[in-house]
């Protein structure tokens, strides 16, 4: 079975801020069916049975490339997470209009996943259903759900105190994989770019 990336937008660098604002937890996901940047789509009921993170990505953002960059925090968790494709799913989420002069299609952001060296789909959540129902306003952001659809962790996806090291996001996931604690996202400092409204 193929890998599924999730990702959010944000505005230009521009949008970038030290302010802190994490998605919200404790919800079940709702049902959802959106096109993938390939042609195909992703719903959320094709993702049940595996826990998961859903990604929210604005390559525009300064922090979202950091994040991808050489040893950033989503290479990393994409090379832990990768190749559990058979336990585990993966989606980059992607909330820009299509109207937005800022806005990538199928074609654009399969050309910034193979320059980053990142691997997995994008979904094309255009009208914004996603980050609304997800209540995130900031990217990199991430959260990660069990099998049963519930979400357990959201937070930055990048690592919270620029120390190398598993991001939080991989933490967090192989908490809810083996059923041990999920930590709390840390919080100092949160960097981030603002969605798109």
């Amino acid at each position: 079975m193929r890998i599924l990336p999730v990702s959010l937008i944000a505005l230009a660098l521009a949008g970038c801020s030290g302010v802190s604002q994490v998605a919200k937890t404790d919800f079940v996901m709702a049902p959802w069916t959106l096109p993938t940047t390939d042609g195909g789509t992703i719903s959320s009921e094709s993702l049940k049975g595996r826990a998961g993170a859903l990604v929210w990505l604005d390559p525009t953002c300064a922090d979202v490339q950091d994040a991808s960059a050489w040893e950033g925090a989503l290479r990393m968790f994409e090379s832990r997470w990768m190749e559990d494709s058979n336990k585990v799913w993966i989606v980059y989420v992607a909330s820009r209009k299509t109207t937005d002069p800022s806005y990538m299609d199928g074609p654009m952001w399969r050309g910034w996943l193979k320059e980053q060296k990142l691997r997995g789909q994008v979904v094309l959540d255009t009208n914004g259903i996603l980050a609304k129902q997800w209540g995130v306003k900031r990217v990199p952001n991430a959260s990660v759900v069990d099998a049963s659809g519930n979400v357990r962790w959201s937070g930055a996806a990048e690592y919270a105190d620029d120390v190398f090291g598993e991001p939080d996001l991989s933490v967090a996931l192989d908490s809810v994989v083996h059923g041990k604690p999920v930590p709390a996202p840390k919080e100092s400092p949160v960097r981030g770019c603002k969605l798109a409204s």
